[in-house]
Parts: structure tokens; C-alpha cells; sequence
């Protein structure tokens, strides 16, 4: 298995590098959470309940929005 070796020149850049693992994290939970909604009907708005159709619609426009970006900066967000 290839192993990888990260130096830093600071505690700072460190921090920099560790807190784009936490943002990855934070948009695949967001993703994970829209397609709940837009796949299983769930509802972002309240919870345990099942989505009216126009928050399933307003989801579907945010997660176009999200894959959108995620393109645009040459990313994926493999899970």
C-alpha cells in the first residue's frame, strides 16, 4: 500500500491542511442529507416527517448547486 509523507513548514499550514478534511466531511454529510430528501422523501424542515413536494423541489435545486461547485473546483465528494 503507497505511503504518503506530508511536511509543513508551520502549525499553521498544518491546521490549514487538516481543516480541508473537516470541510470535505461537513459537504458529504450535507450531500448525504439531500439525498435524503430528494430520494427517500425525507424532510430537512421537520424531521421524522415526510417532504411536501415543493421542499423536495427546493432540496433538488440546492444539490444541482452543490454538484455544480464541486465540478466547477474539480472535486468529488466519494464517500
Amino acid at each position: 500500500m503507497p505511503k504518503v509523507t506530508v511536511e509543513f513548514d508551520n502549525i499553521e499550514e498544518a491546521k490549514e491542511f487538516l481543516e480541508g478534511n473537516k470541510w470535505k466531511a461537513v459537504v458529504v454529510d450535507l450531500h448525504l442529507e439531500l439525498r435524503a430528501t430528494t430520494k427517500y422523501g425525507s424532510s430537512l424542515i421537520k424531521p421524522s416527517t415526510e417532504a411536501k413536494p415543493s421542499e423536495i423541489k427546493s432540496v433538488s435545486k440546492v444539490r444541482e448547486l452543490l454538484y455544480k461547485l464541486i465540478n466547477e473546483y474539480n472535486l468529488s465528494i466519494d464517500e
